[in-house]
């Protein structure tokens, strides 16, 4: 059985069972039953991708509209697909238009310019075919306050010399965590998404997230105590205080299915993903520990994924919750609700584990953390040394 991982290439076994729709010979089984033969697949996957985006009827007819691309596996398959549906022979034509935005994040492996630049332009070549509006930018760019110089759309313009990667690292290096470094990545990198729509002046932020993705989400985020947003990040459509509208048209689409859709659909070689030191070490978080168990789980039970994922479609958002009160790190509702007593009991271990040595520093540490961010994101913030190291663009809101 092939892996559920969307960024490793799928070994293609052949399967003796005839395809569903065709009675040909099937090469995939996308359930434990449903055997496809090649283009059956494609057009199962093409329709599902396509009725997901359709069930939203949110994008209008020109409409600017931003993917965050990674060059990862369901990336990849997310801009063929746009590409497809936005060629003359399809049934329903697209008619918004994508820009894609390139987030350089090798901020703990390619300290060295060159190579970072010549990732970059492979990446660049890679997506030259699709005839899409291409900016790049870097992660440590999060820490910039120009608007004006948070991307590009040429990479030689990129500054990769400046004192926001130092800012960046010591941010980075300051969390006590491994788990909470990578949550703090997440939301860093969705500020940075946000500023660069804003500044663009885009509403609409499609994300390639599929179906496997965000059954680990959902399970991670209950363990790291962000249960009270799960309705909202796991829906098809978010949309937040600022006004952006994230959507996940892959959804329905489980990480297998991306595969075998980037192979048949001749993609691998698009798919360029570099792994951060987090990611080189399976049980280093919360995150990948939960990813090995439910990998483990589907290799075995191939039901495990949908059965899951199904759940959260059962979730609604809290209506106490005020939307008019979000987090400043994740933008969602501040759940730090002070009459729940299991609440404001986590919420007082917190301040507590404060040093009383720097009382003066603790005041506006435990505001901060009390008044202006989730609970989650306060566990989060709890385990940095300070939080002056967060960006000025953040500490703003305030």
């Amino acid at each position: 059985m092939c892996s559920i991982n969307e960024d490793i290439h799928v070994e293609v076994k052949p399967d003796l069972k005839k395809c569903l729709k065709c009675d040909q010979n099937s090469i995939v089984v996308t359930r434990i039953n449903d055997a496809l033969c090649k283009s059956c697949f494609i057009e199962y996957f093409t329709h599902k991708f396509r009725a997901t985006i359709g069930k939203s009827k949110i994008f209008e007819k020109d409409e600017l509209v931003l993917l965050p691309y990674s060059a990862s596996g369901s990336s990849v398959a997310m801009l063929h697909l746009i590409k497809q549906g936005m060629s003359e022979e399809a049934k329903k034509k697209f008619t918004f238009k994508i820009v894609c935005l390139y987030i350089e994040d090798s901020f703990d492996r390619d300290p060295n310019e060159a190579k970072r630049v010549e990732f970059l332009r492979q990446v660049e070549k890679s997506v030259e075919n699709f005839g899409f509006k291409f900016y790049f930018s870097l992660f440590e760019n999060c820490f910039e306050e120009n608007d004006g110089k948070l991307f590009t759309d040429k990479i030689e313009k990129l500054n990769f010399n400046c004192d926001n990667r130092e800012k960046f690292l010591s941010l980075i290096n300051s969390c006590k965590s491994q788990t909470s470094k990578e949550e703090l990545l997440k939301r860093l990198k969705n500020q940075l998404i946000e500023r660069v729509a804003k500044k663009l002046n885009i509403i609409k932020v499609i994300f390639p997230i599929s179906c496997t993705k965000l059954t680990v989400d959902m399970l991670t985020n209950f363990a790291i105590g962000k249960g009270a947003h799960q309705a909202t990040e796991m829906s098809l459509e978010e949309r937040n205080i600022s006004g952006q509208v994230n959507l996940r048209p892959l959804r329905e689409l489980t990480s297998k299915e991306v595969a075998y859709y980037n192979h048949y659909s001749n993609l691998n070689d698009k798919i360029l993903i570099k792994k951060s030191t987090i990611e080189n070490v399976p049980n280093s978080t919360i995150y990948r520990l939960t990813e090995k168990f439910i990998n483990g789980l589907q290799n075995d039970y191939p039901t495990t994924v949908p059965t899951i994922f199904r759940t959260s479609d059962k979730l609604t958002p809290n209506e106490d919750l005020s939307q008019d009160h979000t987090c400043i790190m994740c933008g969602l509702a501040i759940d730090t609700d002070k009459s729940a007593s299991a609440t404001i009991s986590a919420i007082n271990d917190l301040q507590y584990s404060i040093t009383i040595s720097r009382i003066e520093k603790n005041l506006n540490e435990r505001k901060f953390l009390v008044d202006n961010v989730c609970y989650s994101c306060s566990i989060v913030l709890n385990d940095l040394t300070s939080v002056t190291l967060l960006p000025e663009t953040m500490k703003q809101n305030l």
